[in-house]
């Protein structure tokens, strides 16, 4: 891993053109300057051209910044290589920023006296997001993967495959016992999910040593999914060693127990045990589990009642110096949702979340919902719109094609608008969808008022029956949102059987419905027994429930009926 002095040694070219962009005889750099000389120093014209290079892609560090990177190491660690011998390929699939490229923008700026204040770090730090990659050595270089873990952090630098004398060089290390070949061989294997051959050399590394961290990690993940044809799912098993490599100190192992005991997890459910393996994670320097340590906080999920307040906000920072767009959104749900409620917060979090990671699923659909409501910003219905579109184009998003057609609805009183994207959202609906009742509920009072008891029937009876991991789980207020939308739907398709189809089973449905607490409901039930069954000792309490609720049709029923029998 890098250290100190390595950072100061990263930050010498870098450093020199910032201030020779910034600095003046009169006064301190301004935020925009900062930000322009930043652009520049990584090859970019001007800061203009980062934000329009993220329209297309989020990786911002251009290969220019390799170039500098193999001159710093010359200069600094005397390895002798080139660009053209040192490539950088990107890969598609992680986005995130490293610890090491963090402490540079904070050794950065600690040379530099700002206008802004201290928190510039913060402000500068989303221009340096980028993909995960792998350094791949070619065979001309004199580096060693080794050499390069040591400068750049463990476990991202590979040999180049292409090259049969670098293989070949590989295989005979493995050979002979050097452990670093073997367990590069059975990365190269798994990451071609060729799981049996890489079991094997990874169980050929335990018996060279014992105590290799990564090695026992990756047996544990192939006994917890299983091979088939060469070995069971042993979970047992697997736990073991996952708590063996976690205490050798790592980190992935640490996470993965973690993730194990928590929803959906592959051992038995257990928060309490998830919460502390996530928190072991972190210290091991694992930013994946800080996500994770958020989400159980938000969800109150294992959190041990003793916790240290300071502990939270340690977390909270960490999360936030992180600039990883999904730890960012718990941390706005925090604030948007727990006892340290604060729009202005949630707002800049949704707001930067969009700047730093606009590809990323649900950003624009948060800050939409924030223009929607005046959630820490003024109103502003062209803005929400031009988000949700952004969040359906993107990702099909029925969620924002609820919530748009609500706007259409609600602020435009667009009746033909909102129920096209309803018909939109109800055919767009998936596992990953948060609303998924209301919007059964909602396109089924369409259909009832447009008389299509056929279509509104089966979709109350999904509202009410509908069953995901995403809507089983979200937070204490949702939950109860989306209780009362059951309680809803079973009495609207209550009403339609009592009218329509089966009496008996819509009278239970809306019974079921009053039991459940839904104020129509219990004044319907009431009508039902007065009228129906003639049982005015139970109507008169199921009615005087709904008047005392403050249903009005109630209390002029009751006054109706019960003041007759009284006089």
């Amino acid at each position: 891993m890098l250290t100190q002095q390595n950072y100061n040694s990263v930050c010498t070219s870098i450093h020199h053109a910032i201030r020779t962009e910034c600095e003046t005889s009169h006064s301190s750099p301004k935020l925009a300057d900062i930000r322009h000389a930043v652009a520049r120093a990584f090859g970019f014209e001007s800061d203009k051209a980062i934000k329009q290079h993220l329209k297309f892609t989020p990786i911002i560090i251009p290969p220019t910044f390799c170039e500098l990177f193999c001159s710093f190491v010359k200069k600094h660690f005397d390895i002798d290589y080139q660009r053209s011998v040192f490539t950088f390929k990107w890969s598609n699939d992680m986005s995130f920023i490293t610890y090491e490229i963090g402490q540079f923008w904070r050794e950065q700026f600690k040379h530099i006296v700002l206008q802004m204040g201290d928190d510039i770090y913060m402000k500068i730090t989303p221009i340096m997001q980028y993909k995960k990659g792998r350094w791949i050595v070619s065979p001309e270089s004199s580096i060693t993967v080794d050499q390069i873990n040591d400068v750049i952090g463990t476990g991202i630098a590979v040999l180049d495959e292409s090259h049969t004398d670098i293989t070949l060089k590989l295989n005979e290390s493995a050979a002979s016992g050097d452990v670093s070949s073997m367990y590069s061989i059975a990365q190269r294997h798994l990451k071609n999910m060729e799981n049996a051959a890489a079991f094997e050399i990874l169980n050929d590394i335990l018996l060279l040593n014992d105590q290799h961290p990564h090695a026992l990690t990756d047996i544990a993940m192939l006994y917890m999914e299983g091979i088939k044809g060469h070995i069971d799912v042993d979970l047992d098993k697997s736990e073991r060693l996952y708590y063996q490599a976690a205490s050798l100190g790592s980190d992935q192992a640490a996470h993965a127990l973690g993730l194990s005991y928590d929803l959906n997890g592959s051992l038995k459910e257990n928060f309490k045990l998830a919460f502390k393996n996530h928190q072991l994670a972190v210290e091991l320097g694992n930013h994946t589990s800080v996500n994770c340590l958020i989400t159980m906080i938000i969800y109150d999920r294992g959190v041990p009642e003793n916790i240290d307040p300071q502990y939270l906000d340690d977390l909270f920072l960490k999360g936030l110096e992180l600039f990883d767009p999904h730890t960012m959104r718990r941390i706005a749900d925090y604030y948007e949702n727990g006892d340290k409620f604060s729009s202005e917060q949630v707002f800049k979090l949704r707001e930067s979340c969009v700047e730093i990671a606009p590809t990323t699923k649900h950003t624009n659909m948060d800050l939409a919902r924030c223009y929607a409501n005046g959630i820490g910003c003024e109103k502003n219905i062209p803005l929400a719109i031009e988000h949700y579109q952004q969040e359906i184009e993107l990702f099909n998003c029925a969620d924002s094609m609820f919530m748009l057609a609500n706007i259409y609805k609600d602020e435009s009183d667009d009746t033909l608008l909102f129920q096209e994207w309803i018909g939109k959202a109800l055919s767009s609906i998936n596992e990953t969808t948060q609303a998924p009742i209301c919007i059964f509920h909602t396109a089924g009072v369409i259909a009832h008022k447009n008389n299509d008891l056929a279509i509104a029937a089966p979709l109350f009876e999904k509202a009410i029956t509908y069953n995901s991991f995403t809507t089983n789980h979200q937070l204490e207020s949702y939950r109860e949102q989306t209780d009362t939308i059951r309680k809803m739907a079973k009495f609207c398709l209550g009403i339609i059987h009592y009218d329509h189809f089966d009496e008996s089973y819509g009278v239970h449905l809306i019974q079921a419905s009053a039991e459940a607490g839904y104020t129509p409901a219990k004044y319907f039930f009431a009508m039902i027994l007065i009228e129906d069954y003639g049982n005015l000792p139970h109507g008169e309490m199921w009615l005087r429930q709904a008047k005392d609720d403050g249903y009005e049709a109630a209390s002029a029923q009751y006054k109706s009926i019960f003041s007759k029998l009284l006089n």
